[in-house]
């Protein structure tokens, strides 16, 4: 009797056993890793720390879904890997989804008060930028964000108290930023993907809608003097770029649109004073552009939905036909100059130079607004300036020389060939620039600039994605990667090689590996994941050590010029 009893114990025992292995690994599905260089995070984050990394084929067993990424485990660790790199059976996908084991940032979360129907970032609005102490729907937004990405889970009450400060400097610390408990533009950027909206959270009063455009009456701009039938911004011809001090057709049509949505409120006098250039900055500001007051090609073209026509803003006479005394006073080295087809296209040129071509490159200046000195043929601080400004109205590197990119957007065509064919490459001192001391803020995030490799002089242009201990990078476009893997020989390595880095005016040595790996912000590039730059000092981000390969191709590039 005691042996039949005993023997029930145990065949109980092994159902239990049975049923205790099989619900374990029901939550469990094989994928299979389909990129190489894939980081095995510790946090369901494209940043921070990290295991180690997957190569293509790698199989990582997956018990959940955290936003973009899957729980993942593999080598006796837990961890993520983003969603895109992992190949699951669509059986696997569809039982995540549903599965009550699945993601806590998905599942759970959606359950706690305050957090009802959000299981990722895009159920969230972008909220605009907040501190402690303030209150309503921006903090709660962001109190909602902080949660799914697993650096909140207190109360969420709309209330920036010491809780939420404490998760945003987590948060922050994390993706390498200032930690100073602010959700700032660039927190609000790297935690959400897109700028912050552009109305304050703060202090949100009871009268939400007291914009100086909303009114009872829908027509009276169309009634005001200078808008006449202008109903709409087709009704206004695209003008040319324009500036503080301007005055012109191109001006009035700018005030006309920038009251037609609701930024201007003045007379439309086609004077381009501080009225029209405080309204291009809030208009500016409400596009998240850069606020300069400068009605150049990104406003012209955020604001009427096309390019600017290629129009001068010149300062026109009352007169439309100059008559028999040409008493426009025409400006020395500027007879019969009315168009920019009336000059010859220049050579490069820099500060220093004197001669025919910098004297054409006056003219253009000129005729384009942004030269109000006297032609004199020497590229003196006021050309200088000229050039830079012309530069920042196109969206150019600010370095002050005329070089080909600067001529061709100037004059529409390529520099006269000179019988030096490389002018500038003594004006560059290559520079060492000390990561930990001060060097990481020399070029931030989301700057362009461009690589020259050591060896084969082949230039291509990058922008930074993110990177603490070193610069993560990504080619601009498909062409600059096809530069950077012909430097490589055609085929990706992790080897290091010793580059030039030029941005804003300097030259930097600096150290590049050519592998794509991790995260991917330029979508058309056909480069997946980005590569890194080290300079002097930086460190490896798996390790936080300095690599000595890196430090040997910085110190080889000291000795080269651009």
């Amino acid at each position: 009797m005691k042996k039949r009893n005993a023997l029930k114990v145990f065949a109980c025992a092994l159902v239990l056993l049975f049923i205790g292995i099989s619900t374990a690994f029901a939550a469990s599905y094989t994928g299979t890793v389909n990129e190489d260089s894939v980081f095995f995070r510790t946090r369901p984050q494209a940043s921070g720390g990290f295991h180690g990394r997957f190569d293509k084929g790698d199989k990582v067993t997956v018990t959940g879904t955290s936003g973009d990424f899957y729980k993942v485990e593999a080598n006796g660790k837990n961890g993520y890997v983003m969603k895109k790199f992992v190949t699951l059976s669509s059986s696997a996908q569809k039982a995540l989804n549903g599965s009550s084991t699945g993601s806590t940032a998905n599942k759970n979360y959606s359950n706690r008060a305050g957090m009802e129907g959000i299981k990722d970032m895009d159920d969230i609005k972008v909220p605009a930028t907040s501190k402690k102490g303030d209150k309503g729907p921006d903090v709660k937004a962001l109190q909602q964000a902080l949660t799914l990405k697993g650096y909140y889970n207190t109360t969420i009450d709309s209330d920036f108290g010491y809780n939420t400060e404490k998760a945003v400097k987590a948060f922050q610390k994390d993706e390498g930023l200032t930690q100073d408990g602010i959700a700032g533009a660039g927190t609000i950027k790297a935690l959400f993907g897109k700028n912050p909206a552009s109305s304050s959270s703060a202090k949100a009063t009871a009268t939400p809608k007291v914009t100086v455009k909303a009114t009872a009456t829908p027509k009276p701009v169309s009634k005001r003097a200078g808008m006449e039938g202008i109903d709409s911004i087709s009704d206004i011809p695209v003008p040319g770029t324009s500036r503080p001090g301007d005055r012109g057709q191109n001006v009035k049509a700018l005030q006309q649109a920038l009251t037609l949505k609701g930024f201007y409120n003045t007379t439309i006098d086609g004077d381009y004073g501080n009225n029209t250039k405080n309204a291009v900055l809030a208009f500016q500001k409400s596009k998240g552009l850069s606020r300069d007051g400068i009605a150049g090609a990104g406003t012209i073209k955020a604001l009427f939905g096309k390019n600017p026509s290629s129009v001068t803003t010149a300062k026109p006479t009352a007169t439309p036909k100059p008559t028999a005394t040409p008493k426009p006073a025409v400006k020395k080295g500027m007879e019969g100059i009315t168009k920019i087809s009336d000059i010859a296209v220049p050579a490069t040129s820099k500060k220093g130079d004197k001669g025919a071509d910098v004297k054409a490159l006056q003219q253009a200046l000129t005729l384009k607004g942004y030269y109000n000195s006297t032609i004199d043929s020497s590229y003196g601080d006021q050309t200088v300036k000229a050039v830079k400004a012309f530069q920042k109205a196109k969206g150019l590197s600010q370095d002050g020389v005329a070089g080909a990119g600067t001529i061709h957007a100037l004059f529409g065509k390529n520099p006269k060939a000179t019988a030096t064919p490389k002018p500038e490459e003594k004006k560059y001192k290559t520079e060492r620039l000390d990561w930990f001391n001060g060097g990481a803020n020399k070029i931030p995030r989301g700057a362009t600039f461009q690589i020259k490799d050591v060896a084969t002089g082949k230039v291509f242009t990058v922008r930074r994605w993110a990177g603490a201990n070193h610069i993560d990078a990504e080619p601009k476009t498909a062409a600059d990667t096809a530069t950077m893997k012909s430097i490589y020989g055609g085929s990706w390595s992790w080897s290091r090689r010793a580059i030039l880095v030029k941005y804003n005016g300097h030259v930097y040595a600096a150290s590049m590996n050519g592998m794509p790996h991790g995260t991917t912000t330029i979508s058309n590039n056909n480069f997946n994941g980005h590569f890194c730059i080290h300079f002097y000092k930086s460190r490896t981000h798996e390790t936080n050590r300095v690599d000595p390969d890196h430090q040997n191709a910085v110190a080889r590039a000291m000795n080269a010029t651009w």
